[in-house]
């Protein structure tokens, strides 16, 4: 009767580590969008910030009418040019996430070796079992 009950016990555990390691997949996949967004966003900002710098110091009024189109026309050059790396931007697929996640599993990893005091911990069934067969043996 036991094993009937440590069977469902079992299956829930290994439902419950499935979806901890799908969030932090998607929270490493978003980390992943973003580290590649913001820098085609800060050029754009860059560009623009720029114009309206220049705008507020009165550029466009001191400049006789041909050289503010010339002007004009360069920081519309700019901005195209500023906008292009944001269509490079693509969301990251399952594999990239899971490399940033197990980089990063690494430190956690040697923290519960050393705070557990099993250093001969093996991981070769991945860092979730890992971390439930650390905390089974800590407890």
């Amino acid at each position: 009767m036991s094993e009937a009950n440590e069977q469902p016990d079992e299956l829930r555990q290994t439902r419950a580590g499935e979806a901890l390691l799908a969030r932090a997949l998607g929270r490493a996949r978003l980390a992943l969008f973003w580290e590649n967004l913001w820098p085609a966003l800060a050029s754009i900002a860059t560009a623009v910030g720029l114009f309206l710098a220049l705008s507020w110091f009165g550029l466009w009024v001191s400049l006789p009418p041909l050289a503010r189109a010339v002007g004009l026309f360069a920081f519309f050059v700019l901005a195209v040019a500023a906008t292009v790396p944001l269509f490079k931007v693509r969301w990251p697929d399952a594999i990239s996430g899971l490399r940033r996640l197990y980089r990063g599993v690494d430190g956690v990893i040697a923290a519960v070796r050393r705070a557990v005091g099993w250093p001969g911990l093996r991981i070769g069934l991945g860092p979730v079992r890992f971390c439930a067969q650390a905390a089974a043996r800590a407890s």
